[in-house]
């Protein structure tokens, strides 16, 4: 809980920020809250799935991720651009708190779980083992794995196209009485391709638990990554 409410106080930074430095100092708290949220998210479902459906577990709360980062792109583009910067960093603040006192209130201790709740068909459900630590080549090669997709994904790509688009868009668009400038079409543009996600992370957990190879999985998902950083 205590990685939500800082990241509600670090988008408030945001808002009240009116140089770079503070502006700094709000985004290095709120990488610090994500790292806590989203350890703590996975955690939480590999606690209440077993190994037989975990894939599908993963999957569908990679689903709520992605619909809720579909939604933020477009609704803090259209928002910078009608309200502003300060203004839309405000209403997310809020929205982060009001998320915050939601899940500290509803949410249940999944840590002493030992038989997970959600099972679709118990006669696929193994017996939960002990746990064990994973082998250091498989520990290795799944970090570097990805390490390497967010640099290129969320770091190089996501950061450079807003500029990308404001280098080839001279002037607002005008649609339904309203302008959209960079902020809006940058939102439209990562919130599509998010949108995509919301329905691919479930077809993908459950392809992981039926293939009996993982990294070959693994590996038919790095194509289209991979033609996309071509194209």
């Amino acid at each position: 809980m205590l990685a939500v409410f800082l990241g509600a106080f670090s988008t408030a930074t945001y808002g009240l920020a009116q140089d770079f430095w503070v502006l700094l100092i709000g985004r290095l708290l709120w990488m610090v809250s994500w790292a806590g949220i989203w350890v703590g998210g996975n955690a939480i479902i590999l606690e209440i799935s077993g190994e037989a459906v975990r894939g599908r577990w993963v999957g569908r709360y990679h689903f709520t991720f992605f619909l809720g980062a579909t939604l933020g792109f477009f609704l803090g583009g259209f928002l910078t651009d009608q309200l502003g910067y300060h203004q839309t960093m405000a209403v997310h603040a809020g929205l982060t708190l009001f998320g915050s006192l939601v899940a500290l209130i509803l949410l249940p201790e999944t840590k002493d779980t030992r038989h997970p709740p959600f099972v679709e068909n118990i006669q696929e459900q193994r017996p939960c083992a002990e746990p064990r630590l994973p082998d250091q080549t498989t520990f290795v090669s799944a970090t570097a794995l990805f390490s390497i997709n967010r640099l290129v994904m969320a770091g190089v790509l996501t950061s450079t196209l807003g500029l990308f688009i404001a280098q080839r868009l001279r002037n607002p668009i005008p649609i339904a009485g309203h302008m959209f400038g960079v902020a809006t079409l940058t939102g439209i543009a990562l919130g599509t391709s998010t949108l995509i996600s919301i329905f691919s992370a479930p077809v993908w957990g459950a392809l992981f638990d039926w293939a009996d190879n993982r990294w070959r999985t693994v590996a038919a998902g790095l194509v289209p990554s991979i033609l996309d950083s071509v194209y």
